[in-house]
Parts: structure tokens; C-alpha cells; sequence
């Protein structure tokens, strides 16, 4: 089991083509199950504007999540519940 820190993702690094990003999915595919805790919040259709400023504002966009999976984790601790989003 691997179990990181902070998970600040808010655009779709998957997308785009940082040279470290295949070390990273190799890492933690050799894990059996690895666990994060997303530091973003998901905005939805119904979301209302933002109470905070820019600098301390973490959301992303539900496409995110694809990207999280295929970095090859299988769950992420959101405000301190744990979401399941993928079979070992």
C-alpha cells in the first residue's frame, strides 16, 4: 500500500507531457493500492462563485479525475472520508 501526501491537482497533468510524469506512474504501480488526499475541490455544474481569493482557491474540474486514476491511484481522502474510485 502506498499512501502520499497532499494531491494538488487542478488541471489534467495527464495531458501534458512532463518528462517525470512516467516515473511517477511507475512508482506507484508498484503499489498495490494507493491512497491520496486530494487538496482540491471538485467543481460541479451547480457551483456558486468562489468565497475565496485566487491565491488560496484549489478546484478542478470533474476531468481531473481520470487523470488521478491513471497516475494510478485507487482512492483519495477527501475532508477527511475516504472515496473509492477504482478496484485494486
Amino acid at each position: 500500500m502506498t499512501l502520499t501526501g497532499q494531491l494538488l491537482i487542478k488541471h489534467d497533468i495527464c495531458a501534458q507531457h512532463y518528462p517525470a510524469l512516467g516515473a511517477v506512474k511507475a512508482l506507484l504501480a508498484d503499489s498495490n493500492y494507493c491512497v491520496s488526499d486530494l487538496e482540491v475541490a471538485i467543481r460541479g455544474p451547480n457551483a456558486e462563485p468562489p468565497t475565496r481569493g485566487p491565491e488560496f482557491l484549489h478546484v478542478a474540474t470533474p476531468d481531473i479525475l481520470h487523470c488521478v486514476r491513471e497516475l494510478g491511484f485507487h482512492a483519495l481522502s477527501l475532508a477527511l472520508s475516504l472515496i473509492h474510485i477504482s478496484e485494486p
